[in-house]
Parts: C-alpha cells; sequence; structure tokens
C-alpha cells in the first residue's frame, strides 16, 4: 500500500512538473492573418470574433445568456470568467477550455453529423461548464497559489481531476439542457450495451479509462457521463461539488478524487465504476429481446472495423468506405456472396460520405490550407472507377455532400465563413439556405426529381426539398428533436437513419405516398443505408456488432417496414431513467443574428495585444526547453510567461541567479504571419567561452559575460492533406555567440563567432491506422548549408539528408531507412555540424567529407492492457533494432590542418519503448525508452532512459 502511494505521488507531481510547459506552448494553431477582429463583452468574459461573423457572435452571445442563470447546477460558485476566440474557417468542430493563458475557443463551423440541436448551443453548453468546473477548483488553497504562479496554479487544479470527469460531467449539463441531448442518443452507449451483452473478456479498470490498441473502448466522453449520471443518482446532485471543494482545500494531497470520494461517500472511482456497469448492464439486460433483421455479410477483418456508405454496383459488387484499427479510411470493393473483399484505394479525411453515378464517386474531404492551422476546407472529391483517376473538384470550394446530376453536373452544399449555406447546383447557380438552417445531408432522386437535404434549426431536424428552377424551400417532414442523418435518395424514395424508435435504424420515406417507414429492427443499431435502386427491393446497411458496424443488407417488404407517426420526440429506451436538472432548455431559446445595442462592439485590435503574462514562477528556466543534454536547466529566479488571446505570439522572460553570477534569458515567437519567426537571448550564467588554443598571454584581463542570440524563421507549408501529407518548409537560422577565437597570425583573440543556417525540406507521409507508430509509406529530403556569415575562416558546410519509411514484414512492423551525406571545405574553423551520426559514438568530429547510412526495424511486441491499477496502465510494448554506418575524412580540431585520414564508424543495439498512460489519463501515450547502443569507438555498451511525455 505504501509503495503504491509512493508511486502515485511520483507520477502525479511528475505530470504537473510537466504542466507549465505543456500549458504555455497549447494551442489550436492560429487563423488566417488577413482577419480583422471585433469584440464583445459576453456574461463571462469578452468574445473575440471576425468582423464578418458579427452574427455568429450574436447566437453565441445569445446562448450565453441563456445559459448564465441555471449553468452552475450542482456546483456552489460561480464559472470562472475567461476570453472567447471564435474560429471561423475549420471544418473540424470541436471546443476547449484551457489555462494558461486561460481562454476559450470555438470551431463555429457546424459538426456534419449532430443530434437535433443547433451546434452552436451544444458546443457553447459543453465548454461553459467547463468554467463552471474550473471557477470551483480555482478556490481555497489554489487562488492564492495564483499569486505566486500566475495561472498555472489553475492548469494545476484542472490537473487533479480526472479528465473523465471533467467531460463526464459536462456531457451530462449539454444533455440536461437538450430536449433530447447528446448522452440520450442511442449511438453514445452502443458499444457498451453490445459489449455487456456479447463481451466475454473482463477488463481490468484502467482499460475503461485509458484505452487500448487492442480492443474497441468507447471515450471518456461516455464513460465520464455514464459514472457522473449514475454517482448524481446514488448520492445526489452535489457529489462533484464536494469532491471539486476538497481539491481546492487540499490539492497536496495529489489524489484528491480519490480521498474525497473516500471521505464523503466510502467509495472510489473503480468502485464507482463497478457499480456504474452494473446497473447499466442490468437494466439493459431487462429491455425485450431484439435480433437484427438485415442479414450480415461477413468480410474478413483483423480489428474493430466500421463500414460506412455501402453503394450497390450491381448484384455482385458493392462498395463501402472501411477503417479499422489496423488501416486508415479506404474504399473497398464487396462480393455480398462470398464475402470476399479487395481495397481499391485510400481516402483522404473523409468529411462527406462516396455516392456514385455513372461509375464516379464523389465525396467530400477535409484539406488544410497551405499555411493557417485554423483553416481546414470541406473540398469534393470524385474517383473514376473506370481509369482509376482521382481528382479534386477544384470550382467547389467549402463543398459538402457532392451529388451528382443526371445532365452531367455535380450539385453540392456549400458554406460560407459568415455561416450561411447554400445549395450549388454548379454553373454558377446557388440558392441560400435561411440563416436560421444548417444543412446536413443532400440527396436527388431522378424518378421525382426531388432534390432533398436536411436541415437544422431552433425547432429540430426536418427532411426540406428545393426547387432546382426557383431555389424555393418546401418541407418533407416535419421538424422535430428525432436526429436523422445518413441521406440518400433514389426511385422514388429517400433513405436515412432515424432514432424515432429509441434506436438507430433505417428509414424510408415515399415522395409520392408522403410516408415514413422503418425498415430494420436491430439488436443495437442499423445505419448508413444504399440509395434505392429501381427495380430492387433490396437495401446495403451497416449493422453494429461487438466488432464494429459491418456490412448487411435487407429487402424493403410490407412485413418488415413499420409506418411511423410524427412525433417531436423520439423514444427514449435504452437510457436509463435520470433524474431532471433544474436548468434551461436550450431548445426553448432563440438564436440571435444580431448583437443589439446594449453590447458595446469595439475592434480587437492585433498589435495591441502581442503581449499577454499569465503566469510566472519563483525559479528560473525555459518553459520550452526545461532539460540541457540531459540536465535539469532550472535554477533559482524567476520566469515571465506570456501568449496571447490568438496564440500568435509566445514569449518568457527569466532571470536567475547561480554560482556563476546573474543569468537573464527570454524568447518571442510571432506566428501572425505565414512565416513564423523566433528570437532568443541569453545573458551570463557564466564567462564567455574560448576557442581554439588557449594562450593565457593573449587573453584579456577579464572575461565578458556569456552573451547569445538567436534568429529563427521558417515557412511551413501543407502542400497535401489527402492521403498523402506533403509539407515543404525553407528554414534559415542567425546565431551569434561572444565566444572568443583565438588568430594565430595576430597572437590575439577576436571576440564573436556567428553561424548562419539555411536550408529547405520536404516531407511526403501517408497516413497512419490507430495502431500505426510511423506511417507505412513516406520519404523526406532536406538540403541544409550551415556557414559563418560576416567571416571568411569558417568552413561552409553542404548537406542532403534523406528518410524513407517502409512496411516490414508485418502489420505494423516498420523499416526506416536513412542517409546523410556532407562536404565541408577544410578552413581555419570548421564546424560540427551532422544530420545523422552513430548512435553512442563521440560525437566530437570534424569531417570535410562525410557520409552516413542508418537502417531502424521497429516492431510492436505486445499490447499488454495493463499494469498498476490507477497508476500506470500499458497499452503497448515496442522494439527498435538498428544500425548506424558512418565513414568520414576528418579534420584536426586543434587547426586547420587537413588529417586526411578515411574513418569508419558504426553502432548497433536495440530500443524497447513502453508506451503508457500515468494515472488514467486518456488517448495521449507517454513513451519510456530503454536503450542498449555498442559504437564501434567504445568499450563496452552505452545505456540509457528516454522519457517522452505527450506535451
Amino acid at each position: 500500500m505504501v509503495c503504491r502511494l509512493l508511486l502515485r505521488l511520483c507520477c502525479l507531481w511528475a505530470c504537473c512538473a510537466a504542466l507549465p510547459a505543456w500549458g504555455q506552448y497549447y494551442d489550436w494553431g492560429r487563423s488566417p492573418a488577413g482577419i480583422r477582429w471585433m469584440q464583445v463583452e459576453g456574461p463571462r468574459g469578452k468574445i473575440v470574433y471576425p468582423d464578418y461573423f458579427s452574427g455568429g457572435a450574436a447566437q453565441v452571445l445569445s446562448v450565453m445568456e441563456g445559459i448564465t442563470p441555471t449553468m452552475t447546477y450542482g456546483f456552489s460558485y460561480k464559472p470562472l470568467k475567461v476570453p472567447a476566440v471564435l474560429h471561423t474557417q475549420n471544418f473540424n468542430a470541436n471546443g476547449i477550455v484551457m489555462w494558461a493563458p486561460k481562454r476559450m475557443e470555438l470551431e463555429l463551423i457546424p459538426d456534419l453529423a449532430p443530434y437535433a440541436q443547433p451546434w452552436f448551443k451544444q458546443l457553447v453548453a459543453h465548454e461553459s461548464r467547463h468554467t463552471v468546473q474550473y471557477g470551483n477548483l480555482y478556490r481555497s488553497f489554489m487562488k492564492p497559489l495564483g499569486w505566486f504562479i500566475g495561472q498555472q496554479s489553475g492548469l494545476i487544479s484542472q490537473a487533479l481531476i480526472p479528465v473523465w470527469l471533467l467531460e463526464g460531467d459536462a456531457v451530462q449539463a449539454e444533455t440536461q439542457m437538450a430536449s433530447f441531448g447528446r448522452a440520450l442518443q442511442p449511438s453514445f452507449t452502443i458499444g457498451y450495451r453490445a459489449y455487456m451483452a456479447e463481451g466475454t473478456k473482463r477488463y481490468v479498470p484502467d482499460k475503461w479509462f485509458c484505452g487500448s490498441y487492442k480492443d474497441y473502448i468507447p471515450d471518456h466522453y461516455q464513460l465520464g457521463y455514464q459514472m457522473t449520471a449514475w454517482s448524481r443518482e446514488r448520492y445526489g446532485d452535489d457529489i462533484w461539488d464536494r469532491v471539486a471543494r476538497y481539491s481546492s482545500k487540499y490539492p497536496y494531497t495529489i489524489l484528491t478524487t480519490h480521498w474525497a470520494l473516500g471521505k464523503y461517500y466510502k467509495t472510489s472511482p473503480t468502485k464507482m465504476l463497478w457499480h456504474t456497469f452494473g446497473d447499466l448492464k442490468a437494466f439493459w439486460d431487462s429491455l425485450p429481446p431484439r435480433s437484427n433483421s438485415a442479414s450480415l455479410i461477413p468480410t474478413p477483418t483483423t480489428s474493430y472495423t466500421v463500414y460506412t456508405a455501402p453503394i450497390a454496383l450491381n448484384d455482385t459488387t458493392i462498395l463501402a468506405l472501411k477503417r479499422d484499427l489496423d488501416r486508415p479510411s479506404r474504399i473497398v470493393k464487396v462480393d455480398p456472396r462470398s464475402a470476399g473483399e479487395k481495397k481499391l484505394f485510400y481516402t483522404g479525411w473523409v468529411g462527406t460520405a462516396p455516392v456514385m453515378r455513372d461509375s464516379t464517386l464523389y465525396w467530400s474531404e477535409y484539406r488544410s490550407s497551405i499555411f493557417w492551422d485554423q483553416r481546414v476546407n470541406a473540398r469534393a472529391v470524385s474517383y473514376d472507377l473506370r481509369n482509376g483517376r482521382k481528382r479534386l473538384l477544384r470550382d467547389r470550394e467549402n463543398a459538402l455532400y457532392p451529388t451528382p446530376l443526371p445532365d452531367g453536373r455535380v450539385a453540392s452544399v456549400g458554406y460560407d465563413y459568415t455561416g450561411r449555406y447554400s445549395i450549388d447546383f454548379g454553373g454558377g447557380r446557388s440558392f441560400e439556405v435561411p440563416d436560421t438552417l444548417s444543412v446536413h445531408g443532400l440527396a436527388y432522386d431522378d424518378l421525382t426529381g426531388t432534390m432533398a437535404f436536411i436541415t437544422l434549426g431552433d425547432a429540430g431536424m426536418s427532411i426540406c426539398r428545393i426547387d432546382t428552377c426557383s431555389g424555393r424551400i418546401a418541407p418533407i417532414t416535419q421538424p422535430g428533436y428525432t436526429s436523422i442523418y445518413n441521406l440518400r435518395a433514389g426511385a422514388g424514395k429517400l433513405t436515412f437513419n432515424s432514432i424515432a424508435s429509441g434506436y438507430d435504424e433505417v428509414h424510408v420515406y415515399d415522395l409520392a405516398r408522403g410516408e415514413e417507414f422503418r425498415v430494420t429492427t436491430s439488436r443495437y443499431g442499423s445505419v448508413s443505408p444504399s440509395a434505392p435502386v429501381p427495380g430492387s427491393d433490396k437495401l446495403y446497411m451497416t449493422t453494429y456488432t461487438l466488432g464494429g458496424y459491418r456490412l448487411s443488407h435487407q429487402r424493403m417488404d410490407g412485413d418488415s417496414m413499420q409506418r411511423i407517426a410524427y412525433s417531436r420526440l423520439p423514444e427514449n429506451i435504452v437510457n436509463p431513467p435520470r433524474r431532471k436538472w433544474d436548468v434551461v432548455n436550450l431548445d426553448t431559446v432563440r438564436l440571435a443574428r444580431t448583437i443589439d445595442s446594449t453590447h458595446r462592439v469595439k475592434r480587437y485590435r492585433k498589435g495591441l495585444h502581442l503581449f499577454n503574462p499569465h503566469s510566472w514562477a519563483p525559479w528560473s528556466f525555459n518553459p520550452s526547453k526545461i532539460a540541457d543534454e540531459n540536465k535539469l536547466d532550472i535554477g533559482f529566479g524567476a520566469t515571465v510567461m506570456s501568449q496571447n488571446l490568438l496564440t500568435s505570439t509566445e514569449a518568457y522572460l527569466s532571470y536567475g541567479y547561480s554560482g556563476k553570477g546573474h543569468r537573464v534569458r527570454g524568447s518571442f515567437g510571432y506566428y501572425g504571419l505565414a512565416p513564423k519567426f523566433d528570437f532568443a537571448v541569453d545573458y551570463g550564467g557564466g564567462k564567455q567561452l574560448i576557442y581554439g588554443e588557449k594562450v593565457p598571454e593573449a587573453l584579456p584581463v577579464s572575461l565578458s559575460n556569456h552573451f547569445q542570440f538567436t534568429v529563427d524563421v521558417s515557412l511551413p507549408m501543407t502542400l497535401a492533406s489527402g492521403y498523402h501529407i506533403r509539407t515543404l518548409t525553407p528554414f534559415a537560422q542567425f546565431y551569434y555567440l561572444n565566444a572568443l577565437l583565438y588568430k594565430q597570425q595576430s597572437t590575439s583573440y577576436e571576440k564573436g563567432v556567428t553561424r548562419g543556417v539555411a536550408g529547405l525540406s520536404f516531407i511526403d507521409n501517408v497516413r497512419m491506422g490507430t495502431r500505426d507508430f510511423l506511417p507505412r509509406w513516406g520519404y523526406a529530403v532536406k538540403f541544409t548549408t550551415v556557414g559563418a556569415p560576416f567571416r571568411s575562416d569558417f568552413g561552409t558546410i553542404y548537406s542532403l539528408y534523406g528518410r524513407v519509411y517502409t512496411p516490414g514484414v508485418a502489420r505494423h512492423h516498420s523499416l526506416t531507412l536513412r542517409g546523410n551525406v556532407q562536404y565541408q571545405p577544410v578552413d581555419r574553423y570548421n564546424f560540427y555540424y551532422k544530420e545523422l551520426y552513430p548512435r553512442g559514438a563521440d560525437y566530437d568530429v570534424v569531417a570535410t567529407r562525410y557520409a552516413a547510412f542508418s537502417a531502424d526495424y521497429q516492431l510492436p511486441l505486445c499490447y499488454p492492457d495493463g499494469g498498476i491499477n490507477s497508476i500506470v496502465y500499458f497499452n503497448r510494448i515496442r522494439l527498435n533494432l538498428y544500425y548506424d554506418f558512418a565513414r568520414f575524412i576528418g579534420i584536426s580540431s586543434g587547426s586547420a590542418t587537413h588529417s586526411g585520414r578515411a574513418t569508419t564508424l558504426w553502432s548497433y543495439g536495440g530500443i524497447v519503448t513502453f508506451d503508457m498512460r500515468l494515472v488514467r489519463m486518456p488517448k495521449n501515450d507517454t513513451s519510456l525508452g530503454v536503450y542498449v547502443y555498442k559504437p564501434s569507438d567504445r568499450n563496452g555498451v552505452v545505456t540509457g532512459v528516454n522519457l517522452s511525455l505527450p506535451l
């Protein structure tokens, strides 16, 4: 027990020690430089938004004001006041609330597959609940601690509460603020329902908290909701308020959630997990048994697999989008008779699923912009099955749901960064959708000429049609809070998914009769129906099993189809009854489209907000480089850190004192333009260095303090982000050091050493699967030159480096080949710079001609999925075996005399890496590598440990 407690303390304090550096540089990237920003004061801080997005800012503001009176339900204290930044050009819909610096960031292009509540309401409710949590954690001991270390105090208080609790409570809050919210969707529990009905393996608790590379595990949002909802039913609505108060009072106990639950409720997170699962299983076992009406197609799988968007080519061939834990997303061809399968091609990051006409597939993919992290576009893509040609539809920017028409045109849903949707029919014909609606599907029926699409607004979800000539929009179904998605059309019918029955099922709408029918009955759920085909009553779809969503098929006949009457809400079948909170229902809040005159709107000037000192520390360190050459670079002193709200600047300033004297250092990075600039300076902490021969009589009477500064400039460009991810980066660096160089001719020392580095790198890697730790294919080329600007007595290095990734002999094995050739003319002084060098060998080598080669073979050894409960969880152990080789003609380091001797060095060895998750932190791995190197220039071996934190 004592050993376990000590291990927990060490792990947690190690995580907390790393948090300042993580918080300082944790960002979501930057929006384009040309955006003109505005600000308006919200109920809990200013809202910063692009000037063209005032309507969207008004919607966010109205949601914030709508939830303010009741958003603290279950907690004692008010929410933390934080500024909010609205990102409007990123299709990766998400949000975050973060400390150091404290801010809320919202990506406001609506999610393509939401439940029946507008995205702004879902997102703002969820992220605002985090401000309530942080406001209740930043109390008692933690608030005075903030006087000494700034906002890092809040970051530490956040780290003391498990992630599953933070996200689970936020999911519960947003669910309670909706008519039929996120956690009530049948898909939210489908993984747990299947496991508890069919799962035969009993997983250790940490596997449910941390995830797995071996098996599918629902994420911490799903787990957190089930545990927080169950615990409030069992122990009362104030359970997590008491835990938060305990954490803020006694953070030095580290295991605050564990101690608080034990003190107040005689339980623990592990016990709570088993009680939650036990009650869920009992509830689901009590439901009437169900079986699948659709017939499964037993295609080959190697891991948890998800098929989507089946398309029938003919009776013997269907196409589908497939992804699993072993490989990234790809289009496969399946024979439904034999279940044989063949990969056609890999895709990029798929936004909307494929449809087909005339042997050509159409879908959309998310593509990164060349320069800006916060500009992720949706691009329409086509693939001709006849010739294998894949291309972007370059006339469509931000195109969703590309839908081919009989006349050869391609319709699509357009999105404007102001927040407006449109239906684009090609040839310059486009009709805007009312700004009160978002669009989540598009399909065209040849038989009736119906262009149908799914809309979502304050009244919920519905299916509408648009006249292709006039643009007039008319309803097909009435709006309600029943989620519908995966719209397809054909043979006078619409097929889609609906949760009306309380399960995800396939529905069909007969356009001629104006009636809706449920086609499938599923044990867990069936989704992603194919389009109806004239002359056939067979539908393809995917049906959920313990191993994922599998391809299936079913006929549309009278015996299997059930007429569906309109209902504003779906049935609630699979969710245990939970007490309703006394909070606002956001479905009753109508989103404003303009900011009223009671709110003052003004410019947010980027130039006046470059600096935002948010944290400080009573010691001297570099937040981005705490360790220097495997030694901690921390001393007595003080450090101030800054990161502005738009993340366009990062800076720190540090003062320290040691036995070597005073030391001042700092850096400033500006990332608001396409080129990235970094400036760093370091003064003191020792005397200036002496290079070359040491001649006492020539040295100055007293040495100056050490001084150096560095300027880095780079221009990272993303050239492609489909299946292949290609980047091109020109870079340059200027470095100055006030070292003394001995000059033999004048028998004196000259002050100042400069170094200039310039180069160009190109990288092309394919996308990785979940279990991959390196891309299966890829290559990189880098050319670098290193010299001494303003000096003629230094050599200049010309270096060419290359790297190739190839698959190994088995799945997830990887062979990496690297090579480096360099040339440096002999001069009075020469550089040590080398891109590639045998591991463990003496690096203190200067070469005029240099060549090196390296081969690494990496493979996973096992997936343990176990460890020390609640302390460390090992999810993968991998091995890297390597061989390095270098041959060079050396230069005497003491003078400019060419030694002329060819030398060969080699090294071989291996690294065993333990990928693990500490203290039940989900998603990101901490990696501990133990290495053994055998270099040729040393007796014995070189051993050591590498630690990689998920910062």
